[in-house]
């Protein structure tokens, strides 16, 4: 009888342990795309709604910016937490899909009114990195009845490749930024939170990007406050010269692409993602000067000449503080020199 305690007493405990590892689905809710419902938290602290597509890519174009988000009947299970868009992971492996345009939304379990909202834009040198709930997860926002978005965008060669023609026009990853903002703006009050309190928030080139943001017409409106954090658009890595080229990264068995030539686009067909890092992870190299080419940027004006006191008025900036210190600190550097 003791032995059958004891083992009763195991079953018990697994069996608690067990329960934490099984999905709870919530309820339905409906968003533009159609109805899907999330998990809950094994503390019930939060739902989580894993892997939402905010919009689409175009295989046979598949340097063009985002498409329109997809549509569903029944109901979508956002549960798969593991989606990132293709990059490469060391020497020669690749990871990741090209469908990859997802987000993952973090909601408090109890909502009382709507919530405040933030966006977080991840980093990685626009070369990598994703909105995994492994690396971005909301817990201590969720304590402070906050709601976290996290989303993927496309980076290297399928986010910011140039040819200087309108089948690669460069700069998609950040127009998938601008996309997952018009859906989240768009929708965030269905999970409880607010369309007029969402903030934007990034790290490294998130940060970067939340910079062009806050210049760029195409994200006008879609967020009221932004944070920087170790990174900005005047950083030397977070742009490049328009003037080179990425044709050196293919391998020379191809004919070089010409600027204007729509053959060009037959990279689509023949060049695997893996030639295309041929010999530098840079999807915007500065070591060729052969083809004069046109980057389409997100803004009309070269950031380097931007005018902060002006431009980086759209919002409010919470490390304005910070910058008034430094600058006193650079002024009465100036005097004692």
């Amino acid at each position: 009888m003791p032995v059958l305690q004891r083992h009763g007493k195991w079953m018990i405990l697994w069996s608690l342990w067990a329960a934490q590892l099984m999905r709870q689905p919530s309820a339905p809710v409906k968003v533009s795309n159609g109805l899907l419902r999330g998990v809950l938290a094994p503390d019930g602290s939060h739902i989580a709604y894993y892997g939402i597509p905010y919009a689409t890519t175009d295989s046979r174009n598949r340097f063009q910016g985002p498409k329109p988000e997809p549509k569903w009947d029944g109901i979508f299970d956002a549960y798969n937490e593991n989606i990132r868009c293709s990059q490469r992971f060391g020497s020669n492996k690749v990871i990741g899909r090209e469908d990859c345009l997802t987000l993952n939304v973090y909601t408090p379990n109890n909502k009382n009114g709507p919530l405040p909202v933030m966006v977080f834009i991840h980093g990685g040198g626009f070369r990598d990195g994703s909105g995994s709930p492994y690396l971005y997860g909301p817990e201590y926002l969720i304590k402070h009845g906050v709601i976290l978005v996290t989303f993927n965008y496309r980076v290297e060669i399928l986010g910011f490749l140039c040819l200087g023609i309108k089948e690669a026009p460069g700069n998609v990853g950040l127009k998938d930024q601008v996309a997952a903002m018009r859906w989240i703006k768009k929708n965030i009050r269905v999970f409880g939170g607010d369309p007029d309190n969402i903030t934007i928030f990034g790290e490294s080139a998130g940060a970067a990007a939340v910079v062009y943001h806050l210049v760029s017409p195409m994200s006008k409106g879609l967020f009221n406050k932004a944070i920087m954090q170790s990174g900005s658009a005047m950083s030397p890595w977070s742009l490049h010269d328009p003037t080179p080229t990425t044709s050196d990264l293919i391998p020379i068995k191809w004919e070089r692409l010409k600027k204007d030539d729509p053959k060009a686009m037959e990279l689509n067909k023949k060049l695997t993602m893996v030639p295309l890092w041929y010999e530098d992870s840079d999807p915007t190299p500065t070591t060729s000067d052969l083809i004069p080419i046109k980057w389409e940027r997100l803004k009309k004006d070269d950031p380097k000449a931007m005018e902060l006191n002006k431009k980086l008025k759209m919002v409010p900036l919470w490390y304005e503080d910070t910058l008034k210190y430094w600058d006193g600190v650079y002024a009465k550097y100036r005097r004692l020199k």
